[in-house]
């Protein structure tokens, strides 16, 4: 009897912890539920900073600062829903409380007051870019009256450079923005130093180096979440900056910059500048005067700016020496004399193929 009464006991015991398990089991299972809870998030694609996912599951390829607020945002209970629009809407729906979240938006005087603004999720620095076939902004210089700016609709870049901004052309995208400015439909952009260089890599490989900034202008902003001026809104930021420095301090996430250091458009040939038969030097030539002379390198991409007539036009005969010898006029992408316009002799002009 003893011994029928030792196993009922134990049997009552395993009863007890298998129930036990079954509670932390199930309350466990409630916690999971409470942290998936879906957040739709409106942004747009903007790379470095946000990109299309290419794995949703592991945030792969979300862009550095999609990345930031997808943890931050799971940290608080939530799992982020990215939804792309134009950056503009985004704001308009945020300020009307008919979305809670919102990002990434530099905070600027014109738009306090509209939305509440999350701490820094990190800061980048924001530039105007120029073409440099058509003007050098090398020195100090400040004054750009009589400019023409270019601005994507919708955009800040900061108070700083969003001051001197007079009059500006509006393009619906950054993309357009950088094919006027290589077009000279505009003088001056500005843009975030690391979505240009995403943005001339991508789009404008073969025009990359044209592009440059203006070295007297150089502003630091921070990007930031938005939500509504509610009750709701500052609270769900207070949480949210909680949430942020607690992921910041424990070393996941960093507030340092991602790394990073640019009508239809116009057709070019891009050309690879080759030496030739008996003429083991390339040799570009201004017509200014005095005129002046330079050896390039081999190997020196340039762009056709204009064909020579002797190329562009039949001839009446087969022998074609002066041709060759006749020089198209190229304006250098790389190499020690980028940006230089100079003349080249045929002969040298290797077209690249289209990419």
């Amino acid at each position: 009897m003893v011994c029928l009464k030792d196993i009922s006991k134990e049997c009552a015991v395993r009863s007890r912890v298998f129930s036990l398990l079954l509670l932390v089991t199930f309350m466990s299972q409630s916690v999971r539920a409470a942290e998936t809870v879906d957040l739709p998030v409106l942004t747009d694609i903007w790379p470095p900073y946000v990109m299309e996912p290419r794995n949703t599951i592991s945030g792969n390829g979300l862009g550095s600062a999609a990345r930031i607020v997808r943890l931050v945002l799971h940290d608080m209970g939530y799992t982020a829903q990215f939804e792309y629009f134009d950056f503009a809407y985004g704001f308009n729906r945020v300020a009307e409380d008919a979305s809670l979240v919102s990002f990434p938006y530099f905070r600027t005087p014109s738009r306090e007051g509209q939305v509440v603004f999350s701490d820094p999720l990190f800061e980048v620095r924001n530039r105007l870019y120029y073409n440099r076939q058509f003007h050098d902004f090398r020195d100090e210089t400040t004054d750009f009256s009589g400019l023409r700016f270019g601005q994507v609709a919708g955009y800040s870049y900061g108070a700083e450079l969003d001051e001197i901004l007079i009059d500006p052309i509006i393009f619906a995208s950054e993309q357009e923005a950088m094919r006027a400015l290589l077009n000279n439909a505009i003088d001056l952009l500005p843009m975030t130093d690391s979505v240009a260089s995403a943005l001339l890599q991508d789009e404008f490989p073969d025009q990359m180096e044209l592009v440059r900034p203006v070295a007297a202008l150089d502003s630091i902003s921070s990007l930031h979440l938005i939500s509504p001026v509610t009750d709701q809104g500052e609270q769900f930021i207070a949480r949210f900056n909680i949430s942020h420095q607690r992921l910041l301090q424990a070393g996941i996430i960093s507030s340092i910059e991602a790394s990073g250091d640019f009508e239809q458009r116009l057709q070019t040939d891009v050309v690879e500048l080759v030496a030739a038969e008996g003429f083991p030097v390339i040799v570009g030539n201004t017509r200014t005067n005095p005129a002046q002379h330079f050896a390039i390198p081999q190997g020196t991409r340039a762009m056709v700016l204009r064909w020579s007539d002797l190329i562009s036009e039949a001839s009446p005969s087969e022998q074609i020496y002066r041709t060759m010898t006749d020089e198209s006029l190229v304006v250098v992408l790389n190499g020690p004399h980028v940006g230089k316009e100079l003349y080249v002799k045929n002969m040298h002009l290797q077209i690249v193929p289209a990419r």
